[in-house]
């Protein structure tokens, strides 16, 4: 059984990617958004029991490298969300009118939209995080205390923090605190997508999988999407514990849909002379302004899903 080997070395070639992120450096960034890229590639290859054989693979390697509880990060994060992504990538359905972005083969099928895949790895990588969080204690203090001895640790690590006064530590500490679960859960989202999207095109690349590619600028959230999100974002009002739990849930779909407003730009700019030159800019903008870019991005996105505004400006989008 081939697929059976690929799918313990897919599992093998995570763990290592993950066991790299236990060493600060730039590559242990470039490494974080490949831990799930193995998984996805069996999974999309051969099916979501390929992904689950190198989940339980990295689980076992991870184990050996780092203890049972990067392992169990790892299942939590990477080989779950991994598996159960690839079981819903390969679902396809005769074709009846791609109503959301639905990528559509040569012989008309239907396959499962990556919007809603999006969506659902938005919820499973916040509720990763939340799981972790809640490994470190049952209400809001436990955790805060926790955050904190892991900021102190880490700063301790790295030589930092010996020339800021008491207040600025104080002040970083905080800081810390409550934006890490929150940083977090955006991060893991995003480092499931890149992972899925680079898994697609190389499993395509080889002749692995039948899934079509999706056209990024064609990215749709079904409607009920917003009212998930209203629920969320009135949970994260909540006090306590479960209060930073929405908001860990509520940021990482806002992050879901800021995508979706990422997409309308893309669709927006197909075609046009000027696309290459406005999309750098647009990114280089994102990653130095992204507390400006961000919430612009996250107000068209919602615009769409509410109001479908991707095409109150057509341009020249050829056959699209």
């Amino acid at each position: 059984m081939p697929w059976v080997v690929m799918a313990i070395s897919g599992g093998a070639l995570s763990a290592v990617f993950m066991a790299g992120l236990a060493v600060p450096s730039v590559l242990s960034l470039f490494l974080f958004f490949l831990v799930s890229a193995p998984l996805f590639m069996v999974g999309l290859a051969f099916g979501w029991r390929a992904a689950a054989i190198g989940a339980l693979a990295a689980l076992a390697a991870l184990a050996g490298m780092l203890g049972p509880k990067a392992a169990l990060m790892h299942a939590l994060l990477a080989g779950g969300p991994a598996a159960w992504l690839s079981r819903l990538a390969r679902q396809h359905r005769p074709g009846a009118g791609a109503v959301e972005g639905e990528p559509v083969d040569e012989a008309g099928a239907e396959w499962y939209p990556e919007g809603r895949l999006l969506l659902w790895m938005a919820g499973l990588a916040a509720g990763g995080i939340s799981i972790s969080l809640l490994t470190q204690g049952l209400s809001l203090a436990e955790v805060e205390a926790a955050l904190r001895r892991l900021a102190e640790q880490g700063m301790q690590a790295a030589g930092l923090g010996a020339d800021l006064t008491p207040d600025q530590r104080a002040e970083f500490l905080t800081l810390f605190v409550k934006m890490a679960p929150l940083g977090a859960a955006i991060m893991w989202l995003l480092s499931l997508w890149f992972s899925y999207r680079l898994a697609a095109w190389l499993t395509r690349r080889f002749g692995l999988s039948r899934r079509p590619a999706g056209d990024f600028s064609r990215l749709a959230f079904p409607r009920t999407a917003l009212l998930g999100l209203a629920v969320l974002s009135l949970a994260a009002l909540l006090p306590g514990l479960p209060g930073l739990i929405g908001e860990v849930f509520a940021v990482s779909f806002m992050a879901a849909f800021a995508m979706l407003g990422l997409a309308v730009i893309h669709y927006w700019l197909k075609d046009q002379p000027f696309q290459p030159i406005a999309l750098g800019a647009l990114y280089a903008a994102l990653m130095l302004l992204t507390g400006l870019v961000g919430p612009v991005l996250l107000l068209i996105g919602l615009a769409e899903a509410g109001f479908g505004i991707r095409h109150l400006w057509q341009g020249p989008k050829g056959n699209t």
